[in-house]
């Protein structure tokens, strides 16, 4: 950036987090060339200090985040037994939440309307710290 900054007579100091993201997490096979290019057009472009996400171009705003692809069965196993876990924490913490939503916050209540222990809900409204707030 410094480098364009010269060459372009522009004053480009930063980059927003969002923006530095999607930059980090573009599959750039390994091209410096192509990282410059993108780059030295964002500087030309930007009419602000920062870079936002607004002045990438549309291939990488629009790009699937990088995935690491298993190679062997062991590896694809794992992957799936921790996409498994995640996704089942991802429900379990939005179950116990709109359970206590339906209930006004009321933890018996809402283990009732369940059909669960009020002490298994507590245990996940721990496990998940969820609140009211």
């Amino acid at each position: 950036m410094k480098k364009c900054n010269l060459e372009i007579k522009k004053n480009i100091t930063g980059i927003t987090p969002e923006a530095m993201k999607l930059l980090e997490e573009y599959d750039w096979h390994g091209n410096i060339r192509e990282l410059e290019n993108v780059i030295e057009k964002i500087v030309v472009m930007a009419d602000e200090e920062n870079i936002r996400v607004e002045h990438l171009p549309l291939n990488i705003r629009n790009a699937l985040p990088v995935v690491n692809i298993p190679w062997t069965n062991e590896e694809l196993r794992k992957l799936k037994n921790q996409a498994k876990k995640e996704a089942i924490k991802d429900v379990e913490r939005l179950f116990v939440i709109k359970a206590l939503k339906k209930s006004n916050w009321n933890i018996t209540k809402a283990a009732d309307a369940v059909g669960m222990k009020r002490q298994n809900l507590q245990a996940l409204v721990r496990k998940y710290q969820v609140s009211k707030n």
